[in-house]
């Protein structure tokens, strides 16, 4: 999955309306990538039932330990998010 992950990025980064096509749970695993490349250690969340919690990001600031909560929320409707 990482591999592919890096794949999608890298065709998102040439051409943005791919992102259009990226079904929800891949693009997930997209996002999680991402955030491993910029140094968090990533925890991706089970597909349902996650209370809200797509990923969850943990880091260290100053010496002291952080950690972050992501909802991802891709629609290509063009609708807003109630």
């Amino acid at each position: 999955m990482r591999y592919f992950a890096t794949w999608i990025i890298s065709e998102i980064a040439r051409n943005p309306n791919e992102l259009y096509m990226v079904e929800w749970r891949i693009l997930e695993h997209v996002i999680a990538q991402i955030f491993e490349g910029l140094g968090f250690d990533v925890t991706l969340t089970e597909a349902s039932k996650d209370g809200g919690k797509d990923l969850i990001l943990e880091c260290e600031i100053d010496g002291c330990p952080a950690s972050y909560i992501v909802e991802i929320k891709h629609w290509t409707s063009g609708k807003r998010v109630g």
